[in-house]
């Protein structure tokens, strides 16, 4: 479990990562999202789709 929050911390504590999530919400909608919830739903869902929800 440690091993899978660090892994975590070290993904979102990465530039190019948040630097990709921007270029995503540009491409999925022609802007850049600014609903702060959208961008918090996207996150967990895609924290899921990494690490299995474990």
């Amino acid at each position: 479990m440690g091993d899978s929050k660090n892994g975590v911390k070290r993904i979102l504590s990465s530039g190019r990562f948040w630097k990709r999530i921007d270029e995503e919400d540009k491409n999925m909608n022609g802007h850049i999202a600014s609903n702060k919830d959208e961008r918090a739903e996207f996150l967990s869902q895609s924290v899921v789709l990494f690490f299995g929800g474990g």
